[in-house]
């Protein structure tokens, strides 16, 4: 397995064997990082969070994208340096 999919599930699997989120106080985990737990108040946050979210998805497809496009670039240039390689021969008679 890849090491983020090894720590996806490791992730996955803490959180279903945790204690249940009734335990912790969330309100005031809240209060604690913005100050308030309003939710008229917590707008700015949370947009700008979900936008954050978003920007980090689109950063990974970037990433997987391009990475995808190298790979089959220097595939093709393999595949056309053994074509080229077989035409000088003479091999493609």
């Amino acid at each position: 397995m890849k090491p983020f999919a090894t720590t996806a599930v490791v992730l996955a699997l803490s959180a279903a064997l945790a204690e249940p989120a009734a335990a912790a106080d969330l309100g005031a985990v809240v209060k604690a990082v913005f100050g308030t737990n309003d939710l008229k108040e917590l707008g700015g946050p949370i947009f700008a969070a979900i936008g954050a979210v978003g920007g980090l998805v689109f950063w990974i497809a970037l990433r997987i994208g391009k990475r995808r496009q190298a790979r089959l670039i220097a595939r093709y240039d393999t595949e056309l340096a053994d074509y080229s390689a077989k035409l000088r021969r003479g091999g493609n008679r």
